[in-house]
């Protein structure tokens, strides 16, 4: 209907702690992205042991454990997005419902030498804060 097949380039890369992107074609580092998707591990380690029990039969705590603060895979993906963005490139991310006020802080203290700047969060269907929005401002 809309063609967005012809529109769209889904990749599927790992990051590693200083926003290199790693299993990915080199010439796909060649060029600017539009945007910037992901659900990265955001759990704080020490949250991982109160989780429902549940999630620790049918997911996978490497997918959930975002380290000490839940944010050391998503200040890396920041970093990468800071680098290969187009100017007004969007990163839409999930986050645990208490990193907003840390991405702030965060974005206040690197977000100017980045050029990311925080534009809207976004809340689940339990009303907390889930989903963040930053953009590539030149």
């Amino acid at each position: 209907m809309h063609n967005v097949a012809n529109q769209l380039q889904v990749i599927h890369a790992e990051i590693d702690s200083k926003g290199q992107v790693k299993n990915l074609q080199p010439d796909l580092l060649e060029q600017k992205f539009d945007l910037v998707v992901s659900n990265p591990p955001y759990v704080p380690s020490l949250d991982i042991p109160k989780l429902e029990p549940e999630i620790a039969l049918y997911e996978d705590i490497k997918a959930l454990d975002g380290g000490h603060d839940g944010l050391n895979i998503i200040k890396p993906i920041c970093v990468f997005g800071s680098n290969y963005l187009k100017p007004n490139g969007s990163i839409f991310l999930e986050t645990n419902h208490d990193h907003l006020d840390k991405i702030k802080e965060w974005l206040g203290i690197c977000g100017h030498h980045m050029k990311l700047k925080l534009v809207e969060n976004y809340k689940d269907f339990n009303n907390k804060d889930r989903f963040v929005e930053l953009k590539l401002v030149e």
